[in-house]
């Protein structure tokens, strides 16, 4: 096994996005000291191509060194790609297994170019900024929820049990008649079929917190541009929701995801 494999092993079994590690961690995954020039040069981390085999090592496992600090001793690879598909096929036309003609599938130059512009890694994330909706009260058996203005929204219910904290969150076209349906213990007409999920899930509740974030509320960015997320729309909506879900897990709370 060369010197930095077990390196590329390490970090192509990674699931994170990033990798912070410190000089000693790298020298516990390689299970031997870097060399003098990694400590006090940058250069020696510099994403050159894959020309040297220490840079090899990161980037056909697909990542790549964003940012090293030598006086701290501290090193931050990102991912570049997931998969391994096409480590494999470059190393394959390293090594002349794959011919040019196959590489560039017979497309003219410019083609080519376009299609892989278009493969350029994209980061895709969400801004939500939550308003309190409101604090429920027991009502019977029941619960009576906050008022709200009838729009589409992304509805957050915490729900506190003794210590236990747990969030539903809920993507609705009419955040106030979801509201009344959840009241009504998902029985009314028009009931959009996860009311009576989230009223049973009430049902032990000792305190119910309503959060939402309505038009204007939610942003959907790309590649640091971002546009107002337009929450009529079901997969713009969708996808605010699961970065609110992924959210609320990171944050170390119970977390489900509805659809309404």
């Amino acid at each position: 096994m060369a010197k930095y494999d077990p390196l590329k092993q390490h970090l192509a079994g990674l699931a994170d996005f990033e990798w912070t590690a410190s000089f000693d961690e790298i020298e516990g995954v390689l299970g031997s000291p870097l060399p003098a020039s990694a400590t006090t040069h940058r250069t020696w981390w510099a994403n050159s191509g894959g020309l040297l085999v220490h840079q090899e090592a990161w980037l056909t496992a697909g990542w790549r060194v964003r940012q090293v600090d030598i006086s701290r001793r501290y090193v931050t690879f990102q991912r570049v790609r997931l998969g391994s598909a096409v480590s494999r096929a470059a190393a394959q036309a390293k090594t002349g297994m794959v011919s040019a003609a196959a590489m560039v599938g017979g497309l003219p130059a410019p083609l080519r170019k376009a299609l892989e512009s278009s493969r350029k890694p994209l980061n895709l994330s969400a801004r939500i900024d939550w308003s309190e909706v409101g604090t429920g009260r027991r009502n019977g058996n029941g619960w009576h929820l906050p008022e709200a203005g009838r729009v589409p929204a992304l509805c957050r219910f915490h729900i506190f049990s003794g210590e236990e904290h747990r969030v539903l969150v809920v993507i609705t076209r009419d955040l106030d008649s979801f509201l009344r349906a959840v009241e009504a213990g998902g029985s009314e007409a028009g009931d959009t079929c996860r009311a009576r999920d989230v009223a049973d899930a009430l049902t032990l509740a000792e305190h119910v917190v309503v959060d939402a974030a309505t038009p204007g509320q939610a942003w959907i960015l790309v590649d640091g541009r971002g546009h107002k997320a337009d929450l009529g729309d079901d997969g713009e909506r969708w996808l605010v929701a699961w970065a609110a879900d992924v959210g609320n897990r990171q944050a170390g709370l119970e977390s489900v995801l509805l659809a309404s």
